[in-house]
């Protein structure tokens, strides 16, 4: 986590005096400097990627090639150096005439700048995203407090931002004060509770695994994850909050949704939304009048989204499953709505029920995003009393 690291804080103590000191119209080329420098730190010649991009991004124009070009030259690294192994296993397997492909060693963040250069040469290419000077679209892509975690930002926000940002005391306290509920939720609480995963979701033979205990280990594995993945967006908020620049939400209260719809409207805010905007609409999202198309571009787009979590078949099996709730949630929603008053919908013990039955869905598809599928597939047998 380079969010406790003494590095980082020196970054950030840094970026947020030179910040406060200079003029106005040099904080942006400041933002921009003291982002490639820390990118220099940690991911070393991978800088030079940021470099090419924003070189690029200079000839982005609606309906331009160059755009296109540029959406197609970043999901080509992304495809090549976090994928480019796992899909020659892929292939090997279906038999096809594919050569060993030796994985590249990840540069830091790579899923979440890439989203960010898609989103803004999609969007030149759509016109709904201005043309910017290159100190401003450079410090958007290098802005290190949301460049190791995310929440992945979009260009209309950030520029909003951007003019009115400062050092101000209140940004001061409100961003400390943020950053330190994510440090709690990080040190404090998901690194400690990792104690009692400690023999969790280890290849041992699923039926020597007692049931309770199976169903206690999803219970702090979804608390687990929850409190490593907010605390990280926490501390993001919180530093650029320092800095007067507000970027999204990323978590709000996701385990208190009712459904899985509403579910990934609260997690991972700025993943589903971009998931959404720039594959599940494109796909034809839900105008299709065919039920059979809806249900595809929904899981495709679920699917990737566990993909870009990591590269490996249970993180699609994941992915897919959460496809597969939501489909079947929007089939049960219209029979329920149709039928059942609304004054029972809304009664306090159905709405509790809904809540634990969408939490306990949930939790049951960790086990595909924690364990391998040749580890996952026997203890998912065995929650479903499927293993004799």
């Amino acid at each position: 986590m380079i969010f406790n690291e003494w590095t980082y804080g020196c970054f950030l103590v840094l970026g947020i005096l030179g910040f406060a000191v200079l003029p106005p119209a040099r904080r942006t080329a400041w933002l921009a400097f003291v982002g490639a420098c820390f990118y220099a730190f940690y991911g070393g010649a991978w800088i030079a990627v940021f470099i090419v991009e924003i070189i690029i991004s200079r000839w982005y124009a609606p309906r331009s090639r160059i755009a296109v070009f540029g959406v197609i030259q970043a999901l080509a690294i992304l495809t090549v150096v976090k994928y480019g192994a796992f899909f020659a296993l892929v292939g090997a397997r279906l038999g096809l005439p594919i050569g060993p492909v030796h994985p590249f060693a990840l540069p830091l963040a790579l899923s979440f700048f890439i989203f960010e250069f898609i989103h803004y040469a999609a969007d030149r290419y759509r016109g709904t995203a201005p043309a910017l000077p290159a100190a401003t679209y450079a410090s958007f892509i290098l802005f290190f407090p949301t460049m190791i975690a995310g929440p992945i930002k979009r260009i209309q926000d950030y520029t909003r931002s951007l003019p009115s940002a400062g050092v101000e005391w209140d940004g001061v306290f409100l961003g400390t004060r943020r950053i330190l509920v994510g440090l709690f939720k990080k040190a404090v609480l998901a690194d400690n509770i990792n104690i009692f995963l400690e023999y969790a979701f280890v290849a041992n033979e699923p039926r020597e695994a007692r049931y309770p205990v199976m169903c206690f280990h999803l219970l702090v594995y979804s608390l687990r994850i929850y409190l490593d993945f907010s605390a990280y967006s926490d501390i993001a908020i919180g530093s650029a909050r320092l800095f007067g620049i507000e970027v999204p939400e990323n978590f709000n209260w996701p385990y208190l949704a009712r459904n899985p719809s509403q579910f990934w409207r609260r997690w991972h805010i700025s993943l589903s939304s971009w998931i959404t905007d720039y594959v599940y609409i494109p796909l034809g999202g839900s105008r299709s009048n065919s039920r059979a198309r809806v249900a595809l571009n929904t899981c495709a787009a679920m699917a990737l989204s566990g993909l870009w979590h990591g590269a490996a078949g249970n993180f699609v099996v994941w992915g897919l499953y959460h496809g597969l709730l939501l489909v079947t949630y929007r089939a049960v929603v219209k029979i329920w709505t149709a039928h059942v008053p609304l004054g029972l919908r809304e009664n306090g013990i159905v709405v509790a029920t809904y809540r634990l039955a969408n939490f306990s869905l949930v939790s049951f598809g960790w086990v595909f995003f924690a364990m391998p599928i040749e580890i996952g597939w026997p203890f998912t047998k065995r929650l479903l009393g499927l293993h004799p």
